[in-house]
């Protein structure tokens, strides 16, 4: 890298990577090789900062001893404020390794925006220039910019991310809050992400709720609530989807007593036939008949259809009346 100092050249400071860019982008700009880092506003940049998590000091712990060894970085970006301090737009962390190797100033490029285009930039400058963001960064900051009135489509080209991966962010994004408008239990939240996915394509509140809760209360896993989900998709109403959540519960609670007995917690064969109907009761039969591929497979669901009808007939013959 070469030395920053006071008497290096303006043309190497700059970056052509980084005008090209904002001329693209047609917002205007000046360059300053020595930007007092005191006319930063330093709250409201790492308020304007695209990562979920705060400065990380060992990124800054690294970046000051590269100063300190007269590395040159990149030069910050920042939003130009005239009666304030201006706005880090990108560089926070060369920023503060900046103060902590004890440098005055840092070329910068200070440009001319608003609203939806400095969300833009932030995000943009993140993922071309600073600290590689996350994947889960990477989407908040996509679902930050929908919520703003962007298009999926457009979000996703801005910050690197596919449009599923949105649509999937909000719609667990809506599921907790749901869950609280509903008085779920606060940790909710805390369901892993899957779960609270799957649980959050419920669309009656009542079945969300009563779902959540037993999601809860049984610690299920995402597979076991997407299970749970598609059996509740089968039924025909709230009511039967009810009278579902309402089993499992029931069949939660047996199992919870069987184990302080020392006896076996797994699932009972009822329970089990329960899961079996609904998932037949959901099944489309053109659906079916478009899954199956030829006359051979035709026969063998079939006869499988038949020996099912005969046990059927005989568990629903032993059943109390």
């Amino acid at each position: 890298m070469t030395p920053t100092s006071d008497t290096a050249p303006t043309d190497v400071l700059r970056r052509a990577e980084i005008e090209s860019w904002l001329d693209d982008r047609h917002v205007t700009w000046d360059f300053d090789p020595t930007l007092a880092l005191d006319a930063v506003d330093q709250t409201a940049s790492l308020a304007n900062q695209a990562r979920l998590e705060p400065i990380d000091p060992e990124v800054v712990e690294r970046y000051t001893a590269d100063m300190r060894r007269g590395d040159q970085f990149p030069p910050i970006v920042v939003l130009r404020r005239l009666r304030k301090g201006h706005v880090i737009i990108g560089g926070n962390h060369r920023w503060h390794a900046a103060k902590a190797a004890g440098l005055d100033h840092l070329p910068a490029y200070l440009v001319d925006a608003e609203g939806e285009m400095v969300l833009r930039l932030t995000y943009e400058d993140n993922r071309r220039h600073g600290l590689p963001p996350t994947q889960a960064e990477r989407v908040a900051q996509a679902v930050h910019l929908v919520d703003n009135g962007w298009t999926a489509k457009a979000a996703a080209a801005c910050v690197g991310v596919t449009e599923p991966a949105i649509s999937r962010e909000r719609t667990i994004r809506k599921a907790d809050r749901r869950a609280h408008a509903l008085s779920v239990d606060r940790s909710f939240h805390a369901l892993p992400k899957a779960t609270r996915y799957a649980l959050g394509s419920l669309r009656s509140d009542p079945v969300f709720a009563e779902a959540s809760k037993l999601a809860l209360d049984a610690h299920m896993s995402a597979a076991e609530a997407q299970r749970l989900v598609k059996a509740i998709d089968s039924t025909g109403s709230d009511v039967d989807a009810m009278t579902l959540i309402g089993s499992e519960i029931e069949e939660h609670r047996s199992r919870i007593q069987k184990g302080a007995g020392g006896k076996s917690t797994k699932a009972t064969a009822r329970a089990a036939l329960s899961r079996a109907l609904w998932g037949v009761l959901g099944c489309e039969v053109a659906e079916v008949v478009a899954s199956t591929p030829n006359a051979d497979v035709a026969r063998t669901v079939r006869k499988q259809m038949r020996d099912a009808v005969e046990h059927l007939d005989r568990i629903q013959k032993a059943l109390p009346r």
